[in-house]
């Protein structure tokens, strides 16, 4: 009896194992759809096609159709060490918010975030406005959300971050490499997208 007993004891512990390791798998499965659907562009093919072809007409701003991603190198938007946008990327912001702005691409938000290279900020004058890489990339995101509000682009639409230099594309190994970590990063997001600290239905 007391070996029935023990084995009954223990195939109700694999079975409690089962459903616990089955629960853990699901749980894992819909961490992945999510993590899918996030990676997957929500953009319509119409407003795709529109920044394919502001890719191929703007030299440094590289836009992704499978995630919906764009980058802006940021020596097309600003001089070094600088957060003011250069004139002539403002046709590019401007364009950039028109796609944004038209047909079903205008319930759609987007999260800007601005990227440095490892190299300090050394001036004294640029030291009194950007005392470091973070407020640097933190600062350039946020000029461009509002040359996008300029241009038309909600502010509730919108979000910023900026990563200083720990996020780079490349080792910063050489001047090259720095220069393709310097960039502005346009995450256009589906309504329902959820971020850290975003609530994506807040009036």
């Amino acid at each position: 009896l007391a070996q029935t007993a023990d084995k009954v004891q223990q195939h109700a512990v694999f079975a409690a194992n089962g459903e616990s390791m089955r629960a853990r798998l699901e749980h894992l499965q819909g961490d992945r759809i999510r993590l899918a659907s996030m990676r997957s562009s929500p953009l319509s093919d119409q407003a795709s096609r529109d920044f394919e072809d502001l890719a191929r007409r703007f030299p440094g701003f590289e836009f992704d159709p499978q995630t919906g991603v764009s980058k802006i190198r940021e020596d097309i938007l600003f001089n070094s060490g600088s957060d003011e946008i250069r004139a002539e990327a403002e046709r590019l912001l401007t364009e950039f918010a028109r796609i944004l702005n038209n047909g079903e691409s205008s319930q759609l938000n987007v999260l800007v975030v601005g990227h440095t290279d490892d190299t300090r900020v050394a001036k004294a004058a640029t030291r009194t406005k950007h005392p470091d890489n973070w407020y640097l990339s933190a600062h350039r995101a946020i000029t461009v959300t509002h040359a996008l509000t300029k241009s038309g682009v909600k502010p509730n639409r919108m979000g910023v971050a900026g990563y200083g230099p720990h996020q780079p594309r490349v080792p910063s190994k050489s001047d090259a490499a720095r220069k393709q970590n310097l960039r502005v990063e346009l995450f256009v997001l589906a309504p329902g997208a959820s971020l850290p600290g975003w609530d994506p239905t807040s009036p």
